[in-house]
């Protein structure tokens, strides 16, 4: 062996001074190995400037998709903004819209309620022949329905029988007084019926 001790990493010659170094076997061998690690250097460099040429390549792209993210982010904030400004005057008209329509809707209900109190009421009744007063010839009639400023028109129910009809022409019956929360009477002027008769009376405001 012409070299007594060797490099720790790359295992070169490492001389003592009783060693003859070999110029064929230590020191071409030890500028082969020095040769291929600089050219293994050298290329490693090169790829890694490859590398970090891609890498700057892509640091463009992702720094240009980051630059189009914000844009995106920001662009739906303004177009949300404008919405919401939107909803805000649709959410202000429609309360507008249900106070005017609550004000109409009570307005139509009182004139609702209005109209059915003038709707005519239809009721059936029998005059019992022993209920006329034989010496005034009044009928009374209970209805706590009735008002001061209610009229009453009264006639013959349906399907009179001979002996009705005969009596209710006979009688000459007309309405008589109205009392308020009380009823009404009616009036025979002819003869007072001796039959009961079914009749129907119509009550309305006046």
């Amino acid at each position: 062996m012409s070299h007594s001790n060797s490099t720790t990493n790359y295992n070169l010659p490492q001389f003592v001074g009783t060693d003859t170094p070999g110029w064929l076997t230590d020191v071409n061998s030890a500028f082969a190995d020095i040769d291929t690690q600089i050219h293994n250097r050298e290329t490693a460099i090169a790829t890694n400037a490859n590398d970090i040429s891609s890498l700057a390549g892509r640091m463009t792209t992702a720094e240009a998709g980051i630059v189009s993210l914000d844009a995106d982010i920001n662009a739906p904030s303004v177009g949300l903004d404008a919405r919401m400004t939107t909803a805000e005057t649709n959410i202000s008209d429609n309360t507008n819209n249900i106070t005017t329509n609550t004000t109409a809707i009570g307005n139509l209900s009182t004139t609702v309620t209005g109209i059915s109190a003038k709707m005519p009421v239809i009721v059936t009744i029998t005059l019992n022949a022993v209920d006329w007063d034989g010496v005034t010839g009044e009928y009374s009639i209970a209805d706590a329905a009735v008002k001061a400023t209610s009229i009453i028109f009264i006639g013959l129910a349906e399907n009179p029988t001979n002996a009705m009809i005969d009596d209710w022409n006979n009688a000459s019956i007309v309405p008589g007084a109205v009392t308020a929360g009380t009823g009404f009477t009616i009036k025979a002027y002819g003869t007072i019926p001796s039959n009961d008769i079914d009749a129907v009376y119509v009550r309305m405001e006046g």
